[in-house]
């Protein structure tokens, strides 16, 4: 794997283009952290699975690119959206709830059926 140098203003002017974040799925995901511990194999000591999936999951966000959701918790509802900031929330209601009355973290609420979401008055909402 070769290396670009200089490769930041790329990166960011393709993060600055997309609005709504592209969602990665669990065989994509997988095969991009695979990518990542082969690459990293050779040039560092065993850094640990965290550190590799924080590295990939930063270098995914500066591209626009969201991991896959993370498994839903079975306590509540399973409906989860990704903030701006590319972290997953997941509904605290009850498994089972009306979805036409919405979401709801208890620090976000989201439309069903959104996976991409915005707090209330943000400027860069994705159309």
């Amino acid at each position: 794997m070769t290396l670009i140098p200089n490769a930041a203003p790329v990166v960011e002017a393709a993060a600055e283009e997309q609005q709504t974040p592209r969602i990665l799925t669990w065989d994509e995901y997988s095969n991009a952290y695979g990518n990542a511990v082969s690459a990293l194999g050779a040039r560092s000591h065993n850094p640990g699975s965290e550190a590799v999936f924080a590295a990939l999951d930063a270098a995914l966000y500066a591209l626009g690119i969201l991991p896959p959701p993370p498994e839903p918790d079975a306590d509540t509802c399973p409906a989860q959206f990704a903030s701006l900031e590319g972290e997953w929330h997941q509904c605290g209601d009850e498994p089972g709830h009306d979805p036409a009355e919405g979401h709801s973290d208890g620090e976000w609420s989201w439309p069903d059926g959104d996976r991409y979401a915005t707090p209330e008055g943000d400027e860069q909402a994705p159309e």
